[in-house]
């Protein structure tokens, strides 16, 4: 991703399943980003399920991000 602020937290692309750390700009609040990629008849998918370590709202950030992620994909791959 061409995020800021992100860093491998557990598991590889190449195990099928890896979780990021973003830490917000200011405060350095972590966010936690899960990305799975899923064998189907079809090919392949993706799942992205970001959210925020601390606190009861993000304001849509994770939201924005998930986003943000999958459209940069999507435009890797066209």
């Amino acid at each position: 991703c061409g995020d800021d602020r992100v860093e491998v937290l557990a598991g590889a692309a190449d195990e099928g399943f890896v979780t990021y750390v973003q830490r917000s700009a200011f405060f350095a609040f972590p966010d936690y980003i899960s990305v799975r990629f899923i064998d189907t008849d079809a090919g392949s998918t993706l799942a992205v399920f970001s959210r925020s370590r601390f606190g009861s709202s993000d304001l849509g950030v994770n939201e924005k991000r998930v986003t943000r992620w999958l459209d940069d994909v999507a435009s890797a791959i066209d």
